[in-house]
């Protein structure tokens, strides 16, 4: 996953993330960061995956599928 920064002192903390569970919800935060934005929340709901960010169009819960 690329943030696209504009300096290159910040892509050390690309692709890192803090994981922390609340709720049966996997919550990924960027270990920079300090708003929501690239964040992403993942959960398992009746044997399903599903996956939501603010930085999606749809911000709703979406299946994710293997394909």
């Amino acid at each position: 996953m690329s943030i696209g920064a504009d300096q290159v002192q910040d892509y050390w903390c690309e692709g890192e993330y803090k994981l922390t569970k609340e709720n049966n919800i996997l919550h990924a935060k960027g270990k920079c960061d300090e708003n929501d934005l690239d964040d992403f929340y993942l959960k398992n709901e009746n044997e399903k995956y599903y996956i939501r960010s603010k930085r999606f169009i749809n911000q709703d819960w979406q299946e994710l599928k293997k394909e």
